[in-house]
């Protein structure tokens, strides 16, 4: 079985758009097994997205 990491970003959650992800996903055939809603930290985020450190889409944002 092959398991996916799908991420709604802080815009998505303002916007409440979490719902209209999560019908999108089961409508392609996606089943959900757990779902988890946290705010990172900085230092969590930056570790979560180091990979992508140094790359021209990747830029450090000025809000914290």
């Amino acid at each position: 079985m092959e398991k996916t990491c799908i991420l709604a970003k802080p815009d998505a959650v303002c916007k409440n758009l979490v719902g209209t992800i999560l019908t999108r996903m089961a409508q392609v055939g996606l089943s959900l097994r757990a779902a988890k809603m946290m705010k990172l930290t900085t230092a969590q985020a930056e570790a979560f997205y180091a990979e992508h450190k140094g790359k021209p889409f990747y830029a450090r944002s000025s809000r914290s």
